[in-house]
């Protein structure tokens, strides 16, 4: 492509172009002179306000972020997902080596469930609780964080419950991390 652009203009990529003069106005604006522009235009400006004012948008978001995760089917998938990539992350799979997975599914569940305003009352220990002892160290933090985004990229969870999700997760760092 470029040796054919470079053929075309003598073995030049940029040349100098001539001047062709100012081009012409796609449409005129049917404005008699002496009238000032805005005169004639802010009627049809507030019109086209009220008109957008009145159709609305989407309708403002009701459902809790526990719908928008796709309730228990979803979170639970969403579950699933995080497990099977923490099974391949190196950084962070040593601080599940004692861990009862299936335990941790459950609990994890039920945890995602009450974080998102479900229906769900977690019954597992406090976050402090959980992670004392185990020197969680930022990077392991944020590797699991990206583990659990992978998850979510791959349940379809749409983007915006997705990011909710994690902003809920981050606010307990000071609860999981060095404990």
């Amino acid at each position: 492509m470029v040796s054919e652009q470079a053929r075309r203009r003598g073995g030049r990529l940029g040349g100098p172009r001539r001047y062709r003069g100012p081009a012409r106005p796609a449409r005129l604006v049917p404005v008699p002179a002496g009238e000032p522009v805005s005169g004639r235009l802010l009627p049809a400006l507030l019109a086209a306000v009220l008109l957008a004012a009145c159709a609305g948008g989407p309708p403002p978001s009701d459902r809790t972020l526990y719908a928008r995760l796709g309730g228990e089917a979803g979170i639970e998938a969403i579950v699933d997902r995080f497990l099977y990539h923490l099974a391949d992350n190196e950084r962070s799979l040593p601080l599940f080596r004692n861990t009862d997975i299936e335990r941790f599914r459950e609990k994890f569940i039920e945890h995602l469930c009450e974080l998102s305003d479900g229906p769900c009352e977690y019954s597992g220990d406090s976050m402090a609780a959980t992670h004392r002892g185990m020197d969680i160290s930022r990077a392991q933090f944020n590797s699991i964080v990206e583990t659990l985004q992978r998850a979510l990229e791959d349940t379809r969870t749409p983007t915006g419950a997705g990011n909710a999700l994690l902003a809920r997760l981050a606010a307990l760092y000071p609860e999981v991390a060095r404990q």
